[in-house]
C-alpha cells in the first residue's frame, strides 16, 4: 500500500554502558532427576519480578533463556504445577553460585 511506513525502533534513551551478565547457580529439585543451572533469582530485573509476582511466567521463560539458561530446562519449569513452582523455588534460591551467564540486554 502506498503511504505505509513502517515503525522503526526508537534507541533507549537510558541504554547501559555493558550488557547485563547474571550470575548462575546450580540446584536439584526433588522433582526432576537433572541439575539445573539458572540465573540467580535474586539478579532478576525488576520487570521479570513483577511478572512473577502477576503470574506472568512468558517473561521470566524469556528472562531464562536470554540470560542463557538451557531451553530444555525452561520449559520443564514451565511445565511446573503452581504447587510444584513453590517448592522449586526454594530450591532455586539455595542454588550453588557456578559463574556467570550470558551477557543479556
Amino acid at each position: 500500500m502506498k503511504g505505509l511506513t513502517v515503525p522503526t525502533s526508537k534507541k533507549r534513551k537510558f541504554e547501559r554502558k555493558v550488557e547485563k551478565s547474571y550470575p548462575f547457580v546450580t540446584f536439584k529439585s526433588e522433582l526432576f532427576d537433572d541439575e539445573f543451572s539458572f540465573p540467580k533469582l535474586e539478579s532478576a530485573p525488576l520487570r521479570v519480578i513483577e511478572a512473577m509476582n502477576t503470574g506472568e511466567v512468558q517473561h521470566v521463560s524469556a528472562w531464562l533463556i536470554s540470560a542463557g539458561a538451557d531451553k530444555e530446562a525452561v520449559e520443564a519449569y514451565r511445565d511446573l504445577s503452581q504447587e510444584e513452582l513453590m517448592e522449586f523455588i526454594e530450591d532455586w534460591t539455595a542454588g550453588q553460585p557456578v559463574g556467570l551467564g550470558k551477557s543479556a540486554s
